[in-house]
């Protein structure tokens, strides 16, 4: 494993900088987890890329269909089943507004193609609002999917977020501070510029969302998500959330980040 990050780090010196030399104890390779993914950590070839291709094509699905979360009724302590029902639905609305968008969008004429313009016209409203819905749709499935697990971060989850933060401590506060700042959503995400790991508020789905910037953790902090439960006392609910956030997910994520990362071309490339 050793051997093989050898020959391929020196393409992301970038990310040693970023994730290890600025304070964080964990080896690169044990983050990497074991040689089945090593194996799959080769530059990018021309056949592979059309054999990847090939395979998205024969997967891609024209209409979103909702996740089963269910299995967190019961399990999230602190937020009702009531409170959880609610904000399912409102995450399958946002399904159904992402399906009519895209199909109408797929049905745009060529008077709404060329009446196209940045002050107002018809396909331009449904281009703004398809990127609102399909967000809507994306952060609620990365919401309810770091939900409902109670149990320690994996260790080098907690040494890449000291090497970002500072400390675990310190990472929960800004963490807190960014959901009390936020209109909308909190999110701890894997910059693919450099490696780090950074925190940001979005006051929109659509708004504020950074670039080259992999979400590993998503918090929901709309009032649509507590307010049942909690009123306007937002403080409670994101102790509550902390309490009962699924560091087993937030660490598979950061992996599928790193991997990404190592395994193409850089993502400024």
């Amino acid at each position: 494993m050793d051997d093989f990050l050898n020959n391929t780090v020196p393409r992301r010196e970038f990310l040693k900088v970023g994730a290890i030399a600025a304070g964080s104890t964990f080896a690169l390779s044990s983050l990497l987890n074991g040689k089945a993914l090593a194996e799959t950590m080769k530059p990018a070839t021309s056949k592979r890329l059309q054999e990847d291709m090939a395979r998205l094509k024969q997967e891609i699905v024209d209409t979103l269909t909702p996740k089963d979360y269910s299995h967190l009724l019961g399990h999230v302590d602190g937020l009702s089943d009531n409170q959880l029902r609610q904000h399912f639905k409102l995450y399958e609305n946002y399904i159904n507004k992402t399906n009519l968008l895209n199909q109408l969008i797929r049905k745009a004429d060529q008077e709404m193609l060329s009446g196209a313009n940045p002050t107002y016209a018809p396909y331009r409203e449904m281009l703004v609002e398809l990127s609102y819905a399909h967000n809507g749709v994306v952060l609620h499935e990365l919401y309810f999917g770091n939900l409902g697990h109670h149990g320690a971060p994996h260790k080098n989850l907690v040494a890449v977020i000291q090497g970002s933060f500072g400390s675990w401590e310190n990472y929960l506060k800004h963490l807190m501070a960014a959901g009390k700042a936020s209109r909308g959503w909190a999110i701890t995400g894997f910059d693919m510029r450099d490696g780090h790991l950074r925190n940001y508020g979005l006051d929109q789905h659509n708004q504020w969302a950074p670039v080259h910037f992999y979400p590993i953790l998503a918090l929901d902090v709309y009032e649509h998500a507590y307010m049942i439960d909690f009123g306007t006392n937002r403080s409670q609910y994101l102790d509550v959330f902390v309490n009962n956030v699924n560091w087993e997910a937030v660490y598979n994520r950061l992996l599928f980040a790193v991997h990404h990362l190592m395994s193409g071309p850089a993502a400024t490339d």
